[in-house]
């Protein structure tokens, strides 16, 4: 949800009196209330620099809307609202001007290329959104500007009680024991995350999927698994697996 925390932050800016100096000859249009209706607002530190520059049309964030650090000077990062929502590209910089980030916005939604880029301006990552969902499309380059090819997998485990007390559980976990992931049940959707998976709970990266039957009764079919795990470059990467089942409890 950074896009929600970039629109939050933002307005934050716009409601800070004691660091916002707006002339009298300010084209800002405000209602009865004080609220901004339209127009641009500058808002500054309180070393009197710069700290970012916002459009308002009808009440709503519009237009270019960029952040500066503490100098007043580099851009920390410049985005694009239509009518309040993010929309077309955006892009963030470190604190030494270099590009951190570009990534595209479809009325708020995520959607289109995400890029990342070291210090000194390598490529760091490339990814693909669709409609706010992250796909299987992730690359991460390493230091030495390699792609980066080993990534975790989807184990699983069979644990059968079904004599003991008719429970038949699949244990599902990662290759590499990573705790930051999410497991959904269906497929994906060309390659897409959507919002028709089913959302499973895991307990610290494992996901315990447990089948209860009755003497004589029988569970067959196969089930599809997705994973969406946060890698160290805090990108999100996802895998899939499918299990068959065919198991029956004896009477």
């Amino acid at each position: 949800m950074r896009h929600y925390l970039a629109i939050l932050l933002l307005l934050a800016l716009a409601c800070e009196p004691q660091t916002a100096k707006e002339p009298a000859d300010s084209p800002v249009v405000r209602d009865d209330k004080g609220r901004i209706i339209a127009g641009p607002l500058k808002v500054y530190y309180p070393s009197g620099k710069l700290k970012g520059e916002v459009n308002y049309k009808n009440g709503k964030l519009h237009g270019r809307a960029v952040k500066y650090y503490e100098d007043g000077t580099t851009v920390k990062s410049e985005l694009h609202y239509e009518e309040g929502k993010l929309h077309g590209l955006q892009k963030r910089y470190y604190k030494s001007g270099a590009l951190y980030k570009t990534e595209n916005f479809n009325r708020g939604v995520r959607d289109g290329e995400v890029k990342k880029y070291r210090r000194d301006g390598r490529l760091m990552t490339e990814a693909l959104y669709r409609n706010g969902y992250p796909g299987i499309y992730l690359k991460e380059y390493l230091t030495n500007g390699k792609l980066k090819k080993k990534y975790p997998s989807i184990k699983i485990k069979t644990l059968d009680r079904l004599a003991e007390n008719g429970t038949y559980t699949l244990r599902f976990y990662l290759s590499d024991g990573s705790k930051k992931v999410t497991f959904y049940q269906g497929k994906l959707h060309n390659g897409y995350l959507h919002k028709g998976l089913q959302e499973l709970p895991a307990v610290n990266g494992v996901l315990d999927y447990e089948i209860k039957l009755e003497p004589g009764q029988a569970a067959r079919g196969e089930l599809h698994l997705v994973a969406k795990v946060v890698t160290r470059l805090n990108n999100v990467y996802i895998t899939t697996a499918h299990h068959k089942l065919a198991v029956e409890r004896p009477w």
